[in-house]
């Protein structure tokens, strides 16, 4: 994500009010919830990120998109160049090819081609694909869980708050990061 990307979404949570939301969500009860949706806390410090799987998904699918639509990079060139441990990487492509984002070529020739063009895939896509859909907290993923949610004015919030995250990935396309100088991979070696 670029530093544009990453101001817009800081402004967005400022927007809904959340920017010390991370202090109220670190009791070990919500941090066990949000590990099971996919967000995950930094060791020792209170912050909200994305899994290991959708950061290395998102470098994954920047070095097929800086490769080219239609190409076939190699498995371990990827994981070499975008600094993803190669079993995780096998799992991530399953998944990938699954959402029809990529084609999964076996053998010792074999690899991975971007099926999709950049411009058409989204941040939002490729998270989503990782971890499902985005939700914030239970009262938002399953409304009858909380018997407030109807009339409750953090459910409100929190319903805001996953719609601009979710509007803020949906508006970045893997060809504007490209088009922006995606900071992570490094250009692919010309072929």
């Amino acid at each position: 994500m670029t530093l544009g990307h990453a101001n817009r979404l800081k402004n967005s949570m400022a927007d809904a009010g959340l920017l010390n939301a991370a202090d109220f969500l670190h009791s070990e009860i919500v941090h066990a919830s949000w590990q099971r949706r996919g967000v995950s806390f930094l060791q020792g410090v209170r912050k909200m990120r994305l899994t290991r799987a959708g950061e290395y998904a998102v470098r994954c699918v920047i070095y097929l998109a800086i490769s080219g639509r239609d190409v076939l990079v190699s498995r371990k060139e990827i994981a070499e160049k975008a600094h993803i441990p190669a079993q995780f990487l096998a799992k991530i492509a399953q998944e990938l090819a699954k959402a029809g984002l990529i084609d999964i070529r076996q053998g010792v020739r074999g690899g991975f081609i971007l099926i999709k063009d950049p411009s058409e895939i989204t941040l939002l896509d490729v998270v989503e694909t990782m971890i499902g859909e985005i939700y914030l907290n239970d009262c938002v993923c399953r409304p009858g869980s909380c018997q407030a949610s109807p009339t409750c004015s953090v459910h409100r919030v929190w319903e805001a708050a996953r719609d601009q995250l979710r509007n803020t990935l949906n508006s970045v396309t893997f060809a504007s990061l490209i088009d922006e100088g995606a900071c992570f991979p490094p250009e692919p070696e010309s072929r």
